[in-house]
């Protein structure tokens, strides 16, 4: 809560201002790293255009609808989000779901410690579509500062959201993006 309140008085420091508050953890946007308004203006800012094209499109989404098996333009699922997001980048990856991701970029594998703005991180939680451990049942983008962006309920639709470090599985890194 405590931090919440610190990154929209950061952010409302900013509008003030005309500038931009950044944080010292991972050069992400205080005020886009809390906010849903759904605009690219609450992105993180990374140097790589086409990682900023992916976070932008991914963070635009935000209050979009969850929709299982959806793949954009108005409602998605987690992986619909991310194939759409990866396409607006420039990645001609196509639709694929969770596992389908995970397996695509199994040679860009990235370690918790070594996650960066605009990786794909893949998640692991018991299921009833018999996704086994290990491989991917969710899949959402990395935003940094331990923030992602991604949709897995119908209640919540496509927010930014802490990582959820419990059901994490690991990390990749679209080599076509860098």
């Amino acid at each position: 809560v405590l931090l919440g309140m610190m990154s929209m008085l950061l952010g409302l420091m900013s509008n003030r201002s005309g500038g931009s508050a950044t944080n010292s953890v991972g050069g992400a946007s205080a005020s886009g790293s809390t906010a849903s308004t759904g605009t690219a203006a609450n992105s993180p800012k990374v140097a790589n255009p086409k990682v900023q094209k992916l976070i932008d499109s991914a963070v635009s989404k935000q209050g979009s609808p969850y929709v299982f098996g959806a793949a954009g333009p108005d409602k998605f699922d987690c992986s619909g989000l991310v194939s759409w997001a990866l396409g607006q980048a420039g990645s001609k990856v196509g639709h694929m779901n969770a596992r389908g991701l995970q397996a695509h970029y199994k040679q860009n594998k990235v370690s918790k410690e070594e996650l960066q703005p605009g990786d794909l991180v893949f998640f692991w939680s018991p299921n009833d579509r018999g996704i086994p451990p290990g491989q991917a049942s969710h899949v959402e983008i990395y935003l940094g500062d331990g923030k992602t962006m991604g949709t897995d309920n119908a209640k919540e639709g496509a927010k930014v959201e802490p990582i959820n470090w419990s059901t994490f599985i690991g990390g990749a890194r679209p080599p076509e993006l860098q």
